[in-house]
């Protein structure tokens, strides 16, 4: 086949269509996932297209009309997208633990200093809710997240109280010892 004749077979109103549907049902895909989905389907048809016909009085719809059918449709082919990215491994259940373990550890270390160091327990705070949102697991999230909210507000508050008092809560109990 010449280069016309793939030509003729990538303009043909079906795979137009084809190639239409796919762009139309990969947008709600990840961009990168979607173009490289775009470009193998591309390349597929561009090698069907080029491998010699079974006989040679295949119209160039037949070849189209084939070739397609062998890929199979638009949906199948996304609904497999989807079925594989449902499941992509998660990180295991020790990773997770050791992530959440290592956040708390953060937001411990934040309590223990809000008394001596509010400004570096806001800090360690900010941080832990940061590892908390993008490491640890849907599970475990969301009571680390709290425990983090409740300290950032500790942290106001404390430093609230010592903006208006002048002095650190914990500065009359260190001058009474």
């Amino acid at each position: 086949m010449s280069k016309l004749d793939i030509g003729s077979y990538m303009e043909h109103p079906l795979v137009q269509a084809y190639l239409r549907d796919l762009d139309i049902a990969l947008s709600s895909v990840r961009a990168r996932e979607a173009g490289e989905i775009r470009e193998s389907i591309r390349e597929h048809l561009l090698s069907e297209f080029t491998a010699p016909p079974a006989s040679e009085n295949n119209s160039v719809g037949a070849v189209v009309t084939e070739t397609l059918r062998k890929l199979g449709t638009v949906d199948s082919i996304v609904s497999e997208l989807r079925e594989g990215e449902l499941q992509e491994p998660n990180p295991s259940a020790s990773e997770n633990q050791w992530r959440a373990s290592a956040v708390l550890a953060v937001s411990a270390l934040g309590v223990v200093l809000l008394p001596f160091a509010a400004g570096v327990s806001a800090v360690l705070s900010t941080v832990a809710l940061v590892l908390a949102a993008k490491y640890v697991s849907t599970r475990a999230r969301t009571p680390l997240i709290i425990v983090n909210s409740v300290v950032l507000l500790a942290v106001l508050a404390y430093l609230v109280i010592a903006l208006i008092t002048g002095d650190t809560l914990f500065g009359t109990v260190q001058g009474a010892g």
